[in-house]
């Protein structure tokens, strides 16, 4: 699932976003940078804020990789949405 969430969902995502196959390029990369950098951002913000909010005792944890699948998923939604 983490191999077609970073190799198939930002093109997929670009598809969407152009009509030209270098835009299509253009729109992959910046797509697939984009969650790469929210991906690692929720996996360090999400843990204390779910501990927060579920009184949890022990902190827990969130894998990087799947947090990028999961941001790589939300972009694709957004751009899904407005397109």
């Amino acid at each position: 699932i983490l191999v077609i969430a970073m190799l198939i969902v930002p093109p997929a995502t670009a598809v969407l976003l152009s009509d030209r196959m270098t835009g299509v390029f253009g729109w992959s990369l910046a797509l697939a940078g984009a969650a790469a950098v929210l991906g690692h951002a929720l996996a360090l913000i999400v843990p204390p804020w779910l501990q927060w909010l579920f009184r949890l005792p022990v902190e827990g944890e969130v894998s990087t990789s799947g947090m990028i699948a999961v941001a790589s998923g939300l972009l694709f939604l957004a751009a899904w949405w407005g397109a």
